[in-house]
């Protein structure tokens, strides 16, 4: 089993003591090499930087637009570290920009 570990962005109290809010999150290879297992490790990164992303920014003037933008951080970094092709591509297909606005990405055809 391997562990990822989910760490929020420095934007609350307890990252001023050196102590930023963080969370373990479990997962195997054998999850990760079917769709169904990838997605259910993303509810997982999503949960938990959730509880951790609100935890952090609890104290904050704006911690509702704080707590979207960690979330939108900490999912991107955590499924970075992973590395799996099919975690990838659902959080391609999931992601959402901190605004709320969905993500597009745009290219250029070549004639």
């Amino acid at each position: 089993m391997l562990n990822a570990f989910l760490p929020a962005l420095f934007l609350g109290a307890s990252a001023v003591a050196g102590n930023p809010a963080s969370a373990e999150l479990a997962y195997t290879q054998a999850e990760l090499s079917t769709h169904s297992g990838s997605a259910a490790v993303y509810q997982r990164v999503l949960a938990a930087a959730e509880r951790v992303c609100a935890d952090e920014n609890r104290h904050s003037t704006m911690a509702a637009t704080a707590t979207r933008i960690c979330v939108a951080d900490t999912v991107a970094r955590t499924v970075n570290e992973i590395a799996a092709p099919q975690l990838d591509q659902i959080h391609a297909a999931r992601s959402v920009s901190p605004d709320g606005r969905e993500a597009v990405v745009l290219a250029a055809s070549g004639s």
